[in-house]
């Protein structure tokens, strides 16, 4: 396939490239100056592509800056989106895009007698999205289905849940962690400043997550979205607590009000079956290889 991947330059993107292109793929990749802001632009470069799919994953990720700056989260993700969708329908039509939104779009939940931390999300959940990023992914979901209905291009949505692994930066929660904890073992300290340890996140492998992807863009029913997440919850603290035994380091977890999030879901899981009813996908990378694989590369970064 001839596939173009947006954001090709960030943790989910680089990782994407190396399996398209080890699975046959010519791959494409926007230019790190393209501003996906710029409508112009956007149309020019679409316009000199030939395209069977394209990856959206250039956007504004960061749940805790999106509060600090939410209109640049609106014009990046859902601007953004409607620039892209525009020019594949003008240029592309035909084409098929693989929209990467969030788990986040479904927000707490709805008033259900299931306790929290045992809920599973389905595609069928509804959206109440709870913070500035949140509502730009959800924004920008109704923007490529209504491209789909309105300029002839076809629309699979994944939903991936938090996705982890070797690459990803220090602004995430396990990337932190990890990176604290190395910092702290290498430096002799005794401890690292932490967030809201309690919350509940159904954490995948970002190898698994690219597969899916792929998965998506071959047999992904047009119009549908698909989560893309392991199925079991673990609290930030227990993957801190992992985190610290794999590195065999010893450190005390301290609380730190500014890593706490305005405001913040306590649990969040997935139910993949639609995905896997559909692709055959399913996760195949334990955790404690994610977690392992993660320290390592911090241990070589600041080593």
């Amino acid at each position: 396939m001839e596939v173009l991947i947006t954001g090709a330059n960030g943790f989910v993107g680089s990782w994407l490239a190396e399996h398209l292109k080890s699975s046959g793929d010519s791959v494409v990749m926007t230019p790190s100056d393209l501003d996906i802001r710029d409508r112009h632009a956007v149309d020019r470069f679409i316009a000199g592509q030939k395209v069977d799919v394209t990856y959206h994953l250039a956007a504004l990720t960061h749940v805790g800056q999106s509060w600090e700056d939410p209109t640049d989260f609106y014009q990046v993700n859902v601007i953004g989106t409607q620039n892209l969708c525009e020019a594949l329908g003008k240029h592309q039509s035909g084409s098929r895009l693989v929209l990467i939104s969030s788990s986040e779009v479904y927000g707490p939940g709805d008033e259900s007698p299931v306790p929290a931390a045992e809920r599973r999300f389905t595609e069928e959940s509804p959206l109440r999205p709870v913070n500035p990023y949140a509502a730009s992914k959800a924004a920008a979901e109704m923007v490529a289905i209504q491209a789909q209905n309105g300029r002839g291009i076809d629309v699979v949505i994944a939903r991936p849940f938090n996705h982890v692994g070797p690459g990803q930066g220090d602004q995430f929660v396990v990337a932190g962690l990890a990176r604290r904890i190395v910092e702290a073992s290498l430096s002799g300290k005794d401890w690292i400043p932490v967030g809201n340890l309690g919350a509940k996140r159904d954490f995948t492998d970002v190898r698994d997550v690219v597969r899916a992807y792929r998965l998506l863009a071959v047999d992904g029913v047009p119009g549908n979205a698909y989560n893309v997440s392991s199925g079991r919850a673990l609290s930030i603290r227990e993957v801190a607590e992992l985190l610290i035994e794999y590195s065999e380091s010893g450190v005390e977890l301290r609380p730190d009000k500014s890593l706490m999030r305005p405001v913040d879901v306590f649990a969040m899981v997935g139910d993949h079956s639609k995905i896997s009813e559909a692709t055959g996908w399913c996760p195949v990378t334990p955790l404690d290889s994610t977690l392992r694989d993660t320290l390592e590369y911090w241990r070589a970064r600041l080593t």
